[in-house]
This record gives structure tokens, C-alpha cells and sequence, in this order.
């Protein structure tokens, strides 16, 4: 008479009795005679129509493997190392240098991404505009930049000029205007209102209505006789008279 091990080696799927199974020392032969049941009924009703192995169609591959396939459709024949190099790096090409511009040749590098902290001018939107600019009647300049492009470095700088201009005012204990600055990318619709599409382009306002505007790059000094000639009642910079007579008592793209 053959003992329950025997029969569970010679055929696992062999049927046991109650007895057998609740048998402790036959528990774990029970446990596999149950799992190979289960797996023979899962593979009846779940039959796999593909018939390769695994070891013939593995789900991944080594770049280095030889049998590394070229059609189109397995990786194009490239390998990872291919592309990317372990002294790979990323560098910025600087075509502004190649501009035709003068005076865009001697600005320096932007720094956009390091000191957004430092800029005491404020971002305003469209929504905010309104509030800001038309029903605070002190004086206020807002810078009309773009961030990137053709001409965001000049922009960078233009913001830094005028916030140095500020801050100038500050130590020489004069009330400097309110900063505030227009992401043209952003706001493209609130741009276009204003009629403006060089940039950097600053708008001088007074009262809520817009007493100057001027494009191009400035620096501090320079805007330090702007703004102390519309804020504070000093004599018209004699560099800025014929330029100033272009601008003034145009359209108010305000209202």
C-alpha cells in the first residue's frame, strides 16, 4: 500500500482524500496538489496563443547583446551610449552675439532665473491692471518686457537700470515711482490694447493717465532725468528734447 507521499510525487494532481490534506505532516504536499489545480484550470481557460518562451522572446534587451535587432521597429538600430555621452553637457549658444545691434552688444548675460527675489517691480496681469495702474493716481512706471526672444536680455536689463534708478532715489531720500512690469507673453492681449510691440518699451504714467512712453535700452542715469522732469518738476534733459516732442500728446491707449 503506497503511503500519501508516494502518490503525491507520482502524480501531483492525483486526488486526496479530506484526510489526507488536513494531515499535518502531508500539509505542504496538499498546499502544491492545490496550486497545481488551480494553475491547470487557469491554463485551460486562459490559453496564451503565443507559443514562444520567454527565453525566446524576452521582454527586454542589452545594448550590448549581439543579437541587438536593426529593423525600424526594435530601436533603429541606435544604442543609448550612442546619444548620450558620460561628458555630455548642456550649453547655451549665444547667437545674440552675432546681432546686427549695437547697442545690444554691450549688455551682458542674462540672469532671469537666479535673482527673480531682488526685482522690487511688481508682475501685473490684465485681471490687476486696472486696480494698479487707473485708480491709483501716483506716479508709476511699468516696464512692457519679454522674457525670452530677440530681445530678452536688453529687457533684463532695462528692469535692472530702472530698479537701480529707484534705489538711487531712495538713498537720496526722494519719493521714487511705483515699479510694476508686463509680460508681453503673457499678456498679449493687454499689449495689444496699449498698441505697444517693441520691446523693452516703458510707459510713465501720472494721475492714471499715461504721460510718456520710450522704447529701447536705457540706463539708470538716463532715467533718473526721465523721472525727475515728469515726478519733480526738473528742468527737460536737453539730451531727450527732440525725442520727448515725438512722444508726448499721442493717443492714450488707456482709455
Amino acid at each position: 500500500m503506497t503511503s500519501v507521499q508516494d502518490r503525491a510525487t507520482s502524480n501531483p494532481t492525483s486526488e486526496l482524500s479530506e484526510r489526507d490534506i488536513f494531515n499535518t505532516e502531508n500539509s505542504n504536499k496538499a498546499r502544491q496538489w492545490i496550486q497545481d489545480m488551480i494553475n491547470t484550470d487557469l491554463e485551460r481557460r486562459y490559453k496564451s496563443d503565443d507559443d514562444d518562451s520567454d527565453e525566446q522572446d524576452p521582454l527586454f534587451i542589452e545594448e550590448d547583446d549581439p543579437n541587438w535587432l536593426d529593423e525600424p521597429d526594435d530601436g533603429w538600430g541606435f544604442k543609448v551610449s550612442d546619444l548620450f555621452k558620460e561628458d555630455f553637457r548642456v550649453t547655451n549658444r549665444r547667437k545674440y552675439d552675432k546681432d546686427d545691434d549695437d547697442d545690444v552688444q554691450d549688455i551682458p548675460n542674462t540672469d532671469w532665473d537666479f535673482q527673480p527675489q531682488n526685482f522690487s517691480a511688481l508682475d501685473v496681469d490684465s485681471m490687476s491692471w486696472t486696480q494698479t495702474v487707473l485708480h491709483d493716481p501716483s506716479p508709476l512706471v511699468a516696464l512692457i518686457y519679454e522674457r525670452y526672444g530677440k530681445r530678452g536680455r536688453e529687457c533684463y536689463h532695462v528692469l535692472r537700470e530702472l530698479e537701480d534708478a529707484a534705489n538711487r532715489m531712495w538713498k537720496s531720500h526722494v519719493l521714487p515711482p511705483r515699479l510694476i512690469k508686463v509680460n508681453a507673453s503673457f499678456e498679449e492681449d493687454l499689449v495689444a490694447a496699449m498698441g505697444i510691440e517693441e520691446f523693452p518699451t516703458l510707459i510713465f504714467v501720472k494721475g492714471g493717465k499715461l504721460i510718456h512712453y520710450q522704447s529701447g535700452y536705457l540706463t539708470s542715469d538716463d532715467l533718473l532725468r526721465i523721472i525727475s522732469y515728469f515726478y519733480h518738476g526738473v528742468a527737460r534733459p536737453s539730451p531727450f528734447s527732440v525725442f520727448f516732442c515725438q512722444k508726448e500728446g499721442g493717443a492714450d491707449p488707456f482709455l
